[in-house]
């Protein structure tokens, strides 16, 4: 009886020994890293037992197959070869930061891979797992997101067909779900969407444009919604700077979006009339009119000629300022009195003539 008692002692030794063996260098790192873990966080582990927790957390790992290894990247461990280029292992650090998460496991991750002293297989770890809780946090944030952004597109679209095609001055004319109203910062923050319909065109993408966009990147990415009710995530890098010339310009006073006006029945007077304005500035150290009186125009360019009724009237004169922009610095500072086949005649701040619609013109002029 004590013999077979010593016998089946060292079967069980042997059999833990056999296990241990079989375990690669990734699945022994995942075990501490699941002990520290939940020793750091032991709140983590919710109604399980701590034990049963750290051992999901093993099993939910290799599921993902992060913990698997070729046998050429087991033989780079055993030798300690590097086997993360450094570049690669930063940018995955720094794109998981970048999500600002509080995910304890996120934040636990950061501080475990920010270690002064790491072996191979704990790096290799780290930058698996770091790859790995991105992109389910970008996953699982855009899932949200994007159901938000469809529902404000549609109301966005009901809107246009009912007000002629004009697109709203702002979000708040559209009638929104409380959840759709402000977008929740990876903070928790609520914080205003970043809405540009009204601008119009100014940020084009093959077949539309951009007419809503996250205040915030998520992560690496920016969804936008466009007029067409498409939604699409940018490479927030590609986009930003262009979001924030648009955000800046409509800070800085309201736009309209210009096309060619030189076409436009009126264009003649107004080229004559924008002569005189480049000449008044040259001579007078780039200072702008303080009206058109200023300009001793000729008769021919003094007045609007109606294309329809040929009606005469005053042009609208803005001058330095106007807070009417058609893109970068550039500023409408004449205008016709009277649309024409939905346009605007305007003569810009660089002394050149554009047409603007006048939905979108027409209510600048107003306020």
């Amino acid at each position: 009886m004590k013999s077979s008692l010593l016998i089946l002692t060292a079967m069980a030794a042997l059999s833990g020994s056999i296990h241990a063996a079989s375990q690669n260098a990734l699945e022994k790192e995942m075990d501490d890293f699941a002990r520290d873990f939940f020793r750091a966080h032991p709140e983590a582990a919710g109604e399980l037992r701590t034990r049963a927790a750290r051992e999901k957390m093993v099993k939910d790992t290799k599921s993902s197959r992060i913990l698997e290894l070729s046998k050429a990247t087991e033989k780079k461990l055993r030798r300690r070869d590097e086997v993360v280029r450094p570049d690669r292992y930063t940018t995955a650090l720094t794109r998981l930061k970048s999500l600002n998460s509080k995910d304890p496991q996120i934040t636990f991750l950061i501080k475990y891979a920010e270690k002064e002293k790491m072996k191979m297989a704990e790096k290799l770890l780290a930058f698996r797992l770091a790859e790995h809780l991105y992109k389910q946090a970008v996953t699982h944030a855009a899932g949200t997101v994007n159901k938000h952004l469809a529902i404000i597109l549609a109301k966005y679209s009901d809107y246009k067909k009912t007000n002629n095609g004009k697109a709203p001055a702002k979000l708040d004319a559209l009638d929104l779900p409380e959840e759709c109203k402000k977008f929740i910062t990876s903070r928790g923050e609520k914080t205003d969407w970043i809405y540009i319909g009204h601008l119009g065109a100014r940020l084009k993408t093959n077949d539309s444009h951009v007419v809503i966009a996250t205040p915030e990147p998520l992560g690496a990415i920016r969804p936008c919604g466009l007029d067409n009710g498409h939604i699409i995530s940018f490479e927030n890098e590609q986009i930003k700077s262009h979001l924030d010339k648009i955000v800046e310009s409509a800070k800085n006073g309201a736009t309209a979006q210009g096309g060619g006006g030189n076409n436009h029945p009126a264009a003649g007077a107004l080229a004559g009339l924008m002569k005189k304005y480049r000449i008044y500035k040259e001579l007078n150290n780039d200072k702008e009119p303080s009206s058109l009186a200023d300009l001793n125009l000729k008769n021919e360019h003094k007045q609007y000629t109606d294309p329809a009724s040929g009606e005469k009237s005053e042009w609208i004169f803005l001058g330095k300022s106007s807070r009417i922009s058609i893109g970068d610095g550039i500023k409408v500072v004449v205008v016709s009195p009277k649309p024409h086949a939905g346009f605007r005649l305007v003569g810009l701040s660089n002394n050149k003539i554009s047409t603007v619609k006048e939905a979108q013109i027409g209510p600048l002029l107003k306020k």
